[in-house]
């Protein structure tokens, strides 16, 4: 996971040496060694730039797909490539 997100080689950093992206790619990671039916994201990308956010729901979505998981997912925007099939507006 940590290879498919680009942070391998920061993996022993402290998280305060880390950039605020580098940290949020690793909280996904640890949030997806977890067991888990339904995973909850509150804004999950907002310190990923597209490139990197696009790769952790890829990740996610291949996690979700294998464990036969769902997810909720909480953005202030609409992130096109999330693929949804129900979209609740606020």
């Amino acid at each position: 996971m940590a290879e498919r997100l680009s942070i391998a080689t920061r993996l022993n950093a402290p998280a305060k040496n880390c950039s605020y992206g580098e940290q949020q790619r690793a909280v996904i990671i640890r949030a997806l060694l977890q067991p888990f039916d339904f995973l909850l994201m509150d804004e999950p990308f907002s310190h990923l730039d597209e490139a990197n956010a696009r790769k952790a729901m890829e990740l996610i979505m291949d996690e979700v797909q294998q464990r036969r998981a769902g997810v909720i997912f909480a953005e202030l925007e609409r992130v096109d490539y999330f693929p949804a099939t129900q979209f609740i507006h606020l």
